[in-house]
């Protein structure tokens, strides 16, 4: 395959001193036609080498030499500029236009639409389909179509944390015998980066890409040449190729063209890598470990679903039969023999060689005339047929693939556990299943919307005229998703239910916006957390790591929470989302927190919202910090965290909880000496959902807090009759307002009587400094995670930024929990015994609260 796979003498090859050594057989006449050619076309210099070892340009060229010394009275050339730099096309169309004026031969050139046609060219066929125009280039020229393949002004990506390396060249060399073809080439490509190589014919990018590949012989012979975080010699090469998709015109001139090869064995070598049909079925035995029974039955459905998307199904339309499914005509072209085929056919298949994914999944849900689901607490909901499901379904199914593909590509060895972590936590798992319907009220109008919508799709799709701009305005929509994870043995069920709403017409209205916002998401970081990326031109922080990487991607791949938090920011939608208790009921959910956590709540009922409250914050002033809350506190006294990390940062507290214990303890701490010139210590602490204790008035937003037992006198006549069966009666005028129960009808701010609501963070709402955080989380080099699920988002994806970025995770619980899999050091336990135990801060604690070492469990 490479010259220096030839036995000798080839090292010692050198160019003919006279006509006789090398031109034998050749007339005088041949040896001028050939020098001139030659000198032309640019190939003098390289007469030496073996034709493997050219490029596909320099190929290109030298095998139009050869097909004009033979004379012909024609010359057909089949898209002779592909591969051709742009210096070299001039030069080649300008000999090709002195041969035909010469009539020695005549010319005819295939081009594709994208390519110029010469001036001199007199006559114009033109194919489009099954049809051909032909005449003079003059009245055919104007009806075909050019492919604009320019681009005025290049995309460029910039971000400010570079992935993992992938390949990691220094001081590369390749010679073929005398000659240098790559010499001290230094190069470094990052995951999520876009390299555009640019060269002449015979530069070295086809042997550079070849060393990437695995298919060049030296490249198990350089000093340092890593690939996907492992030295060359290290990777067998089936793996390297398993990992690395490359479709070329060399490959396409390499992939053997077997007598006996059909489309289907050609289809099938892409599993493994290779050209040769391997395995049962002809679909492969396997790169990594062998495939079973169960592997092979996946990997046939999957040739035929790619057979089906693109086969001649799906680019010869016009010469299908009538009638003829998919699957017919795909099974029709699968036993065509590859060697048969068109150049175009071949390349179709080769595509779809490159096109197979190692990832399997379940089966889609098929349609019903009745769908039900059943959330634990709630009544069933049940439902009809929707017309979107399908094409949703689909983009679901791709977004696990994609996520499923991002996990298998991770966990190959050599690669961090950094990697392969996040990886498996965005993953949906392997049995991933989708479906969704249209809520209706009763089974009878589900089954009957089901018939009717069917029916409708499949024989009336005509388009409405479109909803009037009053109908735009009252229109709304609401999603809700019931997603549950998969039960294992010693693991129930976790299920969790995410209500979307929107305010405005869905189809006409919403549906502009988040289209506008998804593509500002790839722009413009949310208007909540402008300070997180420091140009436009790069891509926002919190992109998924598919977006750095890109490709044909889906919105979740693509925008992930930056798009979330861009459609809150805009003010006309809403997420919600929260685990659902299974043992909970209708009745033990009357006084469920969720209930009273949605602004809509607050408008709805805010009476019943300040009783739930007010009961919330008698409990929390009841409420007493455990040593874990002293030890974190302690963090925050400079000669403890001197003798801890004495080069660390004042380090920053995050709590989710709204009760204030962190704050309380923060407040208690005495101040010492070496920490005069410091911030005081409760200003490290972030309550990214707010406090309880502290509320905002409605009217002129002014913030107070208060640990008064009430709000209002109103409120504590709920305490004297807790004892009895019915609550005192309240109306709105007697719940908290902006200056007290002694407000006097003063508009004043801070005392405008305007009604008071919790300052905590509620569904459907953004935490007002996610922003900032997220920022310090970039650059975290240690993170501390205490008591919590690692559920509730951002929080449960900060653990993932700062290992991400290199950083290390220390998680303390009581039990596992869902983000385990993100640390460097887990602690289970009662976490006001490890913490303390942990951080060697016990006799700080107890010099600094005196008593709070005999605080019990909490």
């Amino acid at each position: 395959m490479f010259p220096e796979t030839i036995p000798p003498p080839f090292p010692e090859l050198e160019l003919p001193q006279t006509e006789n050594e090398g031109q034998k057989g050749m007339s005088d006449e041949d040896v001028k036609a050939f020098d001139a050619l030659v000198e032309k076309i640019g190939l003098r210099h390289l007469l030496d080498l073996p034709l493997i070892a050219l490029s596909n340009g320099q190929t290109r060229r030298a095998r139009i030499i050869k097909a004009l010394l033979r004379k012909p009275e024609l010359l057909l050339l089949d898209e002779p500029l592909t591969g051709l730099d742009v210096q070299n096309r001039p030069t080649l169309l300008d000999v090709l236009h002195t041969l035909h004026a010469a009539k020695a031969p005549r010319v005819i050139l295939g081009l594709r639409t994208q390519d110029p046609i010469p001036d001199w060219i007199t006559h114009v066929a033109f194919v489009n389909g099954s049809k051909v125009v032909t005449g003079p280039k003059v009245e055919v020229a104007p009806q075909i179509t050019h492919v604009d393949v320019k681009q005025d002004q290049p995309l460029v990506f910039q971000h400010s944390n570079p992935g993992k390396l992938v390949v990691d060249l220094q001081n590369v060399n390749v010679k073929y015998g005398p000659r240098t073809v790559l010499k001290d080439i230094n190069w470094q490509v990052r995951q999520g980066e876009r390299w555009h190589l640019q060269g002449s014919n015979g530069s070295g990018k086809t042997t550079l890409l070849s060393l990437l590949t695995g298919d060049h012989p030296q490249s198990y012979t350089q000093q340092h040449m890593h690939l996907h975080g492992r030295p060359r010699s290290r990777i067998p090469t089936p793996h390297l190729q398993s990992m690395t998709g490359l479709l070329s015109p060399e490959v396409f001139d390499a992939f053997p063209r077997r007598a006996d090869m059909t489309v289907w064995d050609a289809v099938g070598t892409g599993f493994d890598g290779g050209f040769t049909p391997l395995g049962r079925k002809n679909v492969g035995r396997g790169v990594l470990q062998p495939v079973t029974e169960e592997d092979i039955a996946w990997r046939v459905n999957r040739c035929w679903e790619v057979l089906e998307a693109l086969g001649p199904a799906a680019w010869d339309s016009e010469n299908v039969p009538k009638g003829a499914s998919k699957r017919s005509v795909a099974e029709e072209f699968s036993k065509r023999m590859f060697v048969d085929l068109s150049v175009g056919e071949q390349r179709m298949v080769l595509l779809m060689h490159y096109s197979l994914s190692p990832v399997k999944g379940e089966s889609s849900p098929h349609f019903r005339f009745l769908y039900e689901d059943t959330i634990p607490g709630e009544a069933p909901t049940r439902g009809s047929f929707f017309v979107m499901a399908p094409a949703n379904k689909r983009l679901v199914q791709r977004t696990f693939g994609l996520l499923e593909l991002q996990a298998i590509t991770a966990s190959q060895p050599g690669l961090s556990a950094q990697a392969s972590q996040l990886a498996r936590r965005e993953r949906y798992g392997p049995s991933f299943a989708y479906d969704e319907f249209l809520v209706q009220r009763s089974r009878y109008s589900a089954v009957k919307s089901s018939t009717i919508r069917w029916l409708a799709k499949k024989f009336l799709p005509q388009p409405g005229s479109g909803p009037s701009e009053e109908v735009m305005q009252k229109g709304y929509f609401k999603t809700t998703n019931h997603t549950t994870s998969t039960s294992t043995d010693s693991t129930p069920p976790v299920h969790v239910k995410t209500t979307i709403r929107g305010k405005g017409d869905p189809g006409y209205d919403l549906t502009a916006i988040m289209v506008s916002e998804s593509a500002l998401s790839l722009l413009l970081p949310p208007t909540s957390q402008a300070g997180s990326s420091s140009k436009t031109s790069s891509l926002p922080d919190g992109l998924p790591a598919l977006a750095r990487k890109g490709g044909v991607l889906t919105p979740m791949t693509a925008f992930g929470e930056v798009l979330i938090t861009r459609l809150v920011d805009s003010g006309r939608f809403t997420f919600e989302s929260h685990i659902v208790d299974q043992r909970a009921s209708l009745e033990a959910r009357k006084d469920d927190p969720k209930k009273y956590a949605t602004p809509e709540a607050f408008k709805e009922d805010p009476i019943n919202l300040w009783k739930f409250y007010h009961r919330r914050r008698s409990e929390y002033l009841l409420a007493k910090p455990n040593l874990a809350h002293y030890a974190l506190a302690t963090l925050a006294h400079v000669p403890t965290l001197e003798r801890i990390a004495p080069v660390s940062a004042r380090p920053i507290h995050v709590t989710q909880n709204v009760d204030a214990l962190a704050l309380r303890v923060l407040e208690s701490l005495p101040a010492s000496s070496e920490g005069e010139d410091q911030p005081p210590p409760a200003e490290s602490l972030i309550e990214m959902h707010g406090d309880i204790f502290v509320t905002r008035c409605t009217s002129c937003q002014h913030l107070q807090r208060s640990y008064a037992p009430q709000l209002s006198a109103a409120l504590a006549e709920i305490e004297k009759e807790q004892d009895s069966n019915q609550e005192p009666s309240l109306t709105i005028q007697q719940l908290p307002k902006c200056g007290g129960d002694s407000w006097q009808g003063s508009n004043r701010y801070g005392r405008c009587g305007g009604l008071l609501r919790p300052e905590v963070v509620w569904f459907g709402e953004v935490p007002p400094r996610s922003g900032e955080i997220s920022r310090k989380m970039s650059g975290c080099d240690m993170l501390l995670v205490v008591g919590t699920s690692s559920i509730v988002r951002p929080a449960a994806d900060y653990a993932a930024q700062v290992k991400k970025n290199g950083g290390v995770v220390a998680i303390f619980n009581l039990g596992r929990s869902n983000g385990d899999e993100e640390a460097d050091f887990l602690f289970l336990g009662p976490c006001e015994e490890s913490l303390p135990d942990v951080l060697h801060v016990q006799e700080d604690i107890a010099r600094l609260w005196p008593g709070a070492q005999n605080l019990g469990r909490c």
